[in-house]
Formats: C-alpha cells, sequence, structure tokens
C-alpha cells in the first residue's frame, strides 16, 4: 500500500484495513502521533523517508514509544528527515525488527537506552547526521548486529568500551 499526502496518518489509521503490511509515506509528513500507527498491528514495513519529521520519540518512556504498536515490522525507515536528537527507549516495542534507518537526519544527541529492546536487529544506518561522541551507553540493549553505518558524522570522541557489549560484523 502507498500513501501519499500530509494528513496520511489521519487519513490511513481511520479506515484502512489492520491486515496492511507496508506503507511508504513521501508527501509531506511533520508529525506521527502514537494513535495514527495504533491499529497497524501488522504493519511489517513502514518507511517514512524523506519528510519533515522532528520528533519521532515520546518522552523517552516504555509506556509513551512511538512504536510500540508494531511489534512485528521487520523494517523502519527514517532517513532524510530532520531528527535530531533520540531519546531513551524511543524504538522500544520493535521486538522484530530487523532494520532501521535514520541517516540523513540531523541527529546530534543519543540517549542511553534509545535502542534498548531491539535485540533482532541486524542492520542499523546512522549515517550522514551530526554525531560527534559515541557514549559507551548509546548501544545499550544491541547485544549482535551485522551492520552498523556511521560514515559521513564528524565523530571525535569514542567513549571508553563504547562497543565493548555489542558485537558488529561489519562497521561503515
Amino acid at each position: 500500500t502507498y500513501c501519499k499526502g500530509i494528513s496520511f496518518m489521519l487519513q490511513i489509521s481511520h479506515g484502512m484495513p489492520n491486515f496492511v503490511k507496508y506503507i511508504n509515506v513521501k508527501s509531506g509528513l511533520s508529525i506521527i502521533n502514537p494513535s495514527d500507527l495504533i491499529s497497524f498491528h501488522g504493519l511489517l514495513y513502514l518507511n517514512v523517508s524523506r519528510n519533515f519529521l522532528v520528533d519521532i520519540c515520546l518522552l523517552g518512556s516504555i509506556n509513551n514509544s512511538l512504536f510500540s504498536s508494531l511489534s512485528i515490522a521487520r523494517l523502519l525507515d527514517i532517513s532524510h528527515n530532520n531528527v535530531s536528537h533520540l531519546s531513551r527507549f524511543c524504538f522500544y516495542g520493535l521486538l522484530s525488527l530487523k532494520r532501521l534507518f535514520l541517516g540523513n537526519n540531523r541527529i546530534s544527541r543519543i540517549d542511553g537506552g534509545t535502542f534498548f529492546g531491539l535485540e533482532n536487529i541486524s542492520q542499523l544506518d546512522l549515517s550522514f547526521n551530526e554525531i560527534s561522541t559515541l557514549k559507551n551507553n548509546y548501544f545499550h540493549g544491541i547485544k549482535s548486529i551485522e551492520y552498523l553505518f556511521l560514515e559521513g558524522n564528524n565523530i571525535k570522541t569514542l567513549e571508553y568500551d563504547v562497543f565493548s557489549d555489542i558485537t558488529i560484523s561489519s562497521l561503515g
């Protein structure tokens, strides 16, 4: 299912069947509310890249995770937006997520525990953001990952043990 339009989430969540598996939105989306996603329990693929999203994390609370209703989603693409901050528990509830694309945003701040709960992640793209420091709690909750993309950032500081609890097959 391909959906277009600024008011996409309101339109789609009130009339689209809950068996929708794929959603692509590339047309001026600036906000996603938790209620917009609540009826999509069967969603496997959500692509909201190339929009105007700024805040995708809700107050850093497990109970308020924007994506908590997407427990079987395999891919989440939020690349090419205006996201600058990833708060704690931002992606909590994405139990089956394999691929998370956050490249080409303005991310400069990542709170410890942001990726908590992403135990099945195999690909994490944080490339071409504004990350200057990698702190030792950034990847807390990820035990192993195949691909971690960090190129295009201006990383100046790597805290001791930043990768001590994670196995990375390929770092780019």
